[in-house]
């Protein structure tokens, strides 16, 4: 199957099984979702993007559904974020920028961010959320700039500082948001 090929198919698969409804049943479907169209995507985004692919190919692979966090609110976020893809698409056919802009959509979904309700002080990037492994502390960083945030204080921390991150699971954010919020 060519590029564009490969393409159609996440296209056609999101828009048929991702996201079909407003309101997705569960994380599980919405993971094994992503799993079951993964290897097109990973074909030629491993080419284009090495180093995004492998840190999504370890979310989709590695982590079990029940310790994403992830949100109603993400899931409407995401959808939004797919129609314009699609129309992005239609309109401009550029492969880099699709990858780009998928993987942006996939951490959208699957990285948790309140998108809808903060952003970074500097530069108003998005902003998601990591535990820091030696202090096992939430924090968040911007996307766009690489700003690092206490995420139970905000107060802006050091960029110099190396961190040990890794993404933060359900269990970590359990005091974030009202039971009602998550999926």
């Amino acid at each position: 199957m060519s590029i564009y090929g490969a393409v159609h198919q996440v296209l056609k698969h999101f828009e048929t099984h991702l996201f079909v409804c407003e309101a997705p049943k569960d994380k599980a479907t919405i993971l094994e979702s992503i799993r079951t169209i993964w290897h097109d995507i990973e074909k030629y985004s491993k080419n284009i993007y090495p180093a995004k692919t492998a840190e999504l190919a370890h979310i989709v692979h590695c982590i079990p559904a029940d310790d994403l966090a992830i949100t109603k609110k993400m899931y409407e976020c995401a959808i939004g974020q797919f129609v314009r893809l699609k129309d992005t698409w239609q309109h401009e056919k550029e492969i880099k920028s699709f990858y780009s802009r998928l993987f942006l959509l996939l951490e959208e979904l699957l990285l948790f961010n309140k998108d809808w309700d903060e952003c970074c002080e500097l530069c108003q990037g998005a902003m998601f959320y990591y535990i820091e492994e030696c202090r096992q502390i939430v924090l968040k960083k911007c996307r766009s700039c690489g700003n690092v945030y206490d995420a139970e204080t905000s107060e802006r921390l050091p960029i110099r500082h190396a961190y040990e991150l890794r993404i933060a699971l359900r269990s970590d954010l359990s005091g974030m948001l009202g039971r009602d919020e998550w999926i």
